[in-house]
């Protein structure tokens, strides 16, 4: 296994211990986080467990609906290597300021906040 994907495997299961944590302390179930964030309850949970990629996109309507910005869930978001595996881990058209420039997400709808 190369050590950019070990990097990457690492990153996802840092940032999904970093969900559930945060989830559980506000009280909420994945269902909610689910909605909030537009996405299936089977997502979240893949995603807590580092099984799934996460979009930006999606990471950041889970941060808002935690009311906290994405720096508290991934402390090291500012170290190059981390941010990278997330721009990496992220589709072209998704989120706001997607690589492309859009605010279409990964299903082409608009994101929430998106004007």
């Amino acid at each position: 296994m190369s050590n950019r994907k070990r990097e990457s495997e690492s990153f996802r299961r840092e940032v999904g211990a970093s969900i559930r944590e945060r989830r559980m302390a506000l009280n909420l179930s994945q269902e909610e986080v689910a909605w909030e964030a537009d996405v299936a309850q089977g997502s979240i949970s893949n995603y807590e467990t580092g099984r799934n990629d996460i979009p930006l996109s999606v990471l950041v309507s889970i941060c808002r609906a935690f009311g906290i910005s994405a720096v508290e869930i991934v402390p090291t978001l500012g170290e190059a290597s981390h941010l990278e595996a997330l721009l990496a881990l992220d589709g072209p058209d998704d989120g706001p300021n997607g690589r492309d420039g859009s605010w279409a997400g990964s299903r082409g709808e608009l994101t929430r906040g998106a004007a």
